[in-house]
């Protein structure tokens, strides 16, 4: 019995039973991922199709319903409506979501009209009509900044700003405005409630340090394996999860799994704690952002078994720098484009683009879904409505090919860096095991995070062999394991920072500026040997540089304005990185040429302008002036020179046209031989149901117009239109009885002929979940 069929026959039963199979992942990657139980229904209520198996181990994060308006370029704000958001710390802790206000700010919006506004909100809030009254300022966090989004709470006599502030430990910080914001991300960002750990239960001990005292622990703790396997059958997690990044109140990193007896061993003798078998959990100063808050451990996110990687073009520009040849990544762009060219013509290709496509986003690609789910249950590929969405998704891959490159890369991956607390590994070694997937070992990877703009900041390392004395480090899997003796901490090899000297308060101290830590970072690891430099660059010790005007305001109100109206929307950067790109690819040396390398010293200087209090003004003055002064330019490059990135771009086909061009219904979604009288009725009723759609739907698509307009960036938050069609899908194809479906089965086939006769692909294609059911019956020959 073939697979494919085999898993259309385990969809029949689950459509007819109800029981829920169980799916093996048969990714192109071969991940072998340990057997989950498919998903029965969606967060929407709407039935999933079974074959669609758990790429990842996924938290679930639960939703709460907020406010959010808009204010436009003239100053108005609009009325508030409620937006699905995941829950946060704060959003918990302000008791009904509801009481916390979003307010986007258009991009267009003046800067001197913004901070007029401003200043009226800061020190009055905003008065809306009925019935949402008056709202109190409250903020903003360092992606509201990126987003240019506002936050604002309803007070009342027991619950003030001035208290919820507090109860968030975000308190004002003499170091700036910036600094605020950056505090009020750790309530605001999204976790899952785990479980208390009282004070007595969490112990701190020193830093590991390289030889040169720089931290090499930075962010990253242990967690006792016997309290790590409770949160995991609490979360339906895998058993033998090893990193868990979270929260607890001021405490912010990544805890890493060990087996109790080791928890214990280190504890007690490198770090000399009495009594180690009374803690849960064990961090270091690094990972203390301020004393105090709750002590609810919060997950953020989890270690698991990753998907394959993809070069983008930044990392592709830094290898190139390095010495790997063009032809490298001519010959990786062609086997990709090979593939993609395939799609509306194979239906394996079609499902193994598709199957890693969400293997990359599991929690932003419901369109994917759809199109995967349409592609098991047996669709004609020249369907028509198949086709044009085999046809968008082609196009999307040929986009992203073209404007950022994305290429994958079988053997290589993300993962969290964490540290040895063992101290096995010996200097320039690392060690990785991945659930289901091989790394060779004792052989050289290539690491590096995300966004690096200096070639050295790629490094080589040695993958550790199978010698016994590595077994202990067996069980730390889905992650990269960095030794803890260096010369230099090894994260932080890996950050093109530079040390700032900033004065705050009379106090002069220097600053190391975006180095990298093991707090939630994840890493690029290849052990493509194609993508592995030949020589090792020397970490060269960062450039003191003093900053020429410190940005940190002592009056609270005027910090707000002036931080949000300098900072919003990032232009700098954005301004900075396309600069660098330029640079790099107008020099023969690309991003080692010299006009390139003090740019990334300006970005990475950027990049933590928010929190180090550096001044947006004076970056883009000093940004501006280096570009003048700049003996390179961008117009010098010789004719020799050739610009790999564009002979890259060159070799990507043309999109298609993806509008349905002919509308003609698959025979086998239509009731054979005379229509009885229940799917005429469907008919009839749909006649009604079709403009109240189309008028919601364009609606819905007025309001995505919308937020673009605001420069929503949210990729995880679902689209109006995606909202309004899983309204109607649930409401008229939500299953419940054996007979309820049977209805809803022949309400699909009937609207399907029904939106095909009056050309509305979408209307017809609302009982997916029942046209692909229909369709696996016909291919099974049931």
């Amino acid at each position: 019995m073939s697979h494919d069929l085999l898993m259309q026959i385990n969809a029949l039963e689950y459509m007819l039973t109800g029981h829920r199979p169980w799916v093996i992942g048969d990714s192109d990657d071969r991940h072998d991922e340990p057997l989950l139980p498919a998903n029965g229904m969606g967060d929407d209520k709407f039935p999933v199709f079974p074959d669609v198996f758990a790429l990842r181990a996924l938290l679930v994060k639960r939703q709460c319903e907020v406010l959010t308006a808009h204010v436009d370029a003239k100053g108005n704000i609009d009325s508030p409506v409620p937006k699905q958001v995941p829950e946060s710390r704060a959003t918990r802790l302000a008791g009904d979501p509801k009481r916390l206000l979003f307010l986007k700010i258009h991009r267009k919006i003046p800067n001197g009209h913004l901070r007029a506004l401003m200043s009226q909100w800061v020190d009055f809030g905003i008065q809306l009509g009925h019935p949402f009254g008056r709202y109190s300022f409250l903020g903003f966090t360092e992606s509201g900044l990126k987003s240019g989004q506002l936050l604002f709470f309803k007070e009342d006599r027991r619950l003030t700003v001035q208290v919820l502030t507090k109860n968030l430990d975000a308190v004002y910080l003499n170091g700036g405005y910036g600094r605020f914001a950056a505090r009020l991300q750790l309530s605001f960002s999204s976790t899952i409630e785990c479980l208390q750990i009282p004070n007595n239960q969490v112990v701190q001990v020193p830093d590991l340090q390289a030889e040169d005292g720089s931290l090499s622990s930075d962010g990253c703790g242990m967690i006792r394996e016997s309290v790590a396997r409770s949160i995991c059958e609490t979360h339906k997690l895998p058993i033998d999860t090893s990193v868990f990044q979270i929260r607890r109140g001021g405490i912010k990193g990544l805890l890493v799994s060990y087996p109790d007896e080791d928890f214990d061993d280190i504890l007690l003798y490198p770090y000399q704690v009495a009594r180690p078998n009374q803690y849960s959990i064990m961090y270091h100063p690094s990972m203390l952002k301020y004393e105090g808050g709750p002590s609810e451990l919060e997950l953020l996110g989890i270690s698991s078994c990753p998907p394959s990687a993809r070069l983008h073009r930044h990392f592709i520009i830094l290898l190139l720098s390095r010495g790997i040849s063009l032809g490298v990544f001519k010959r990786l762009m062609q086997e990709q484009i090979d593939l993609v060219r395939r799609i509306t013509d194979s239906r394996d290709v079609a499902i193994r683009c598709l199957r890693r496509e969400m293997a990359a986003s599991p929690t932003s690609n419901k369109p994917a879904q759809e199109v995967y789910e349409v592609m098991r249950a047996g669709h004609e590929l020249k369907e028509p409505f198949v086709e044009s969405k085999l046809v968008a998704f082609q196009n999307n891959q040929y986009r992203r090919l073209k404007e950022n490159f994305g290429i994958p890369v079988e053997s290589s991956c993300y993962l969290y860096g964490v540290i040895d607390e063992y101290g096995l590994l010996d200097e320039g070694y690392v060690f990785i095991s991945l659930t289901g997937r091989s790394v060779p070992q004792g052989v050289d990877v290539l690491v590096g995070r995300n966004p690096s703009f200096c070639p050295e900041d790629l490094r080589v390392f040695r993958t550790a062999d199978n010698r016994e004395m590595y077994r202990p480090l067996g069980h730390l899997r889905n992650c990269i394991v960095f030794s803890q003796i260096s010369s230099h901490s090894v994260p932080d090899t890996m950050a093109s920072g530079y040390a700032r000297i900033c004065s705050h308060l009379e106090i002069i101290s220097v600053i190391v500026v975006h180095a990298s830590d093991l707090d939630g970072d994840k890493y690029f690891v290849t052990w493509d040997p194609l993508l592995i430099p030949t020589s090792q660059t020397e970490y060269r010790q960062p450039v003191s540089f003093v900053p020429l005007r410190n940005w940190s305001l002592q009056n609270i109100k005027v910090a707000a304005v002036e931080t949000f109206v300098e900072l919003r929307f990032n232009y700098l950067l954005g301004t900075m990185v396309n600069e660098w790109e330029r640079a790099a690819l107008a020099d023969p040396r690309l991003a080692r040429g010299q006009y390139p390398r003090e740019l990334a010293r300006l970005i990475e200087s950027t990049l933590d302008m928010v929190k180090s209090g550096e001044s947006p003004r004076a970056l883009s003055q000093e940004f501006q002036t280096l570009r003048s002064q700049s003996s390179l330019g961008l117009s010098t490059r010789t004719s020799s020179c050739v610009n790999p990135i564009q002979v890259l771009r060159e070799l990507v086909p043309q999109e298609r046209i993806t509008r349905m061009n002919h509308y003609n219904c698959d025979k086998a979604l239509l009731p054979k031989g005379e229509r009885p009288a229940g799917w005429l009725r469907h008919i009839s009723d749909g006649a009604k149901v079709i403009n109240q759609f189309g008028g919601d739907l364009q609606k819905a698509l007025d309001s995505d117009t919308l937020e673009n307009e605001y420069g929503n960036t949210e990729s995880q938050t679902l689209r109006e239109t995606d909202k309004v069609r899983l309204r109607y899908m649930s409401h008229y194809f939500g299953g419940g009885t054996r007979k309820q479906s049977a209805e809803q089965e022949m309400r699909a086939s009937a609207w399907y002929a029904l939106g095909y006769k009056q050309k509305k692909q979408s209307f017809a294609w609302l009982g997916m979940r029942y046209l692909n059911k229909i369709k696996a019956e016909s291919t099974a020959g049931l």
